[in-house]
């Protein structure tokens, strides 16, 4: 039989795998694994992107995969095994779940909540705590996580440079633009000055010509025309 170490090494590799299956997703490489009376209940990896969920990190994935085997929401007795230490909702949820012992790779000096900020899986103030055990494959687990941000970095760059993208067709009849070749454009805007351009539109009223444009200087115009007078408030509707 293996000794603990040993185990804890098996089993951080398998948690490894699941990471790279996370980044080959698109997601963060973090892999998670619960095992309990000598036997896996729980795998998981980072969801968060693929199911557009903030909870979806590996640990909670595997949590909840472990405990709807066991059908209660306790693993007692369980060691989690997992590739980044964890983020304080993380961290939180272990400690909730009843995690006997966690076993993580990599430090996360941003957001650890098990040693680099916090230590909210041994904080005595609390109803429940576990063994902390760090360091675990930490140098493979860290360059899956590295490569993976420098990936993301690279093809982001790559993104942005200029002339990446298609250039817009601007021949006549693409539909990218007007055609400005000679006799086909747009008809010119039509000539509004006095006596000139297009027949004014009709005065629908009966038997009469084009309408002269309403006087709008405050206190004039026709009854029920909007007064534009300061102070006036809202239009008034005519009757």
């Amino acid at each position: 039989m293996l000794a603990a170490p040993d185990l804890d090494l098996v089993y951080m590799r398998e948690a490894l795998r699941l990471a790279e299956a996370a980044a080959s997703r698109g997601d963060v490489p973090v892999g998670a694994i619960v095992v309990q009376d000598g036997r896996v209940t729980g795998t998981g990896f980072n969801t968060r992107e693929a199911a557009a969920d903030p909870t979806g990190h590996a640990e909670i994935v595997a949590l909840r995969e472990a405990c709807r085997r066991a059908d209660r929401w306790r693993v007692d007795g369980a060691t989690l095994y997992v590739t980044l230490e964890p983020c304080p909702m993380c961290a939180g949820a272990l400690v909730n779940a009843r995690v006997a012992r966690l076993v993580y790779a990599a430090a996360d000096p941003k957001a650890g909540a098990a040693r680099s900020l916090f230590s909210l899986c041994d904080d005595p103030r609390l109803n429940h705590r576990m063994q902390v055990h760090a360091g675990v494959l930490a140098e493979p687990c860290a360059a899956v996580l590295q490569r993976f941000f420098r990936d993301a970095r690279s093809r982001g760059r790559r993104d942005l440079s200029p002339g990446t993208g298609p250039a817009p067709d601007l021949s006549p009849g693409t539909g990218a633009g007007p055609d400005l070749s000679p006799g086909t454009g747009p008809a010119p805007a039509p000539d509004l000055s006095s006596g000139t351009g297009p027949v004014p539109a009709a005065n629908l009223s009966s038997g009469t010509g084009p309408a002269p444009a309403p006087d709008l200087s405050p206190g004039t115009g026709p009854v029920g025309a909007a007064n534009l007078s300061s102070g006036t408030g809202a239009t008034e509707v005519p009757t």
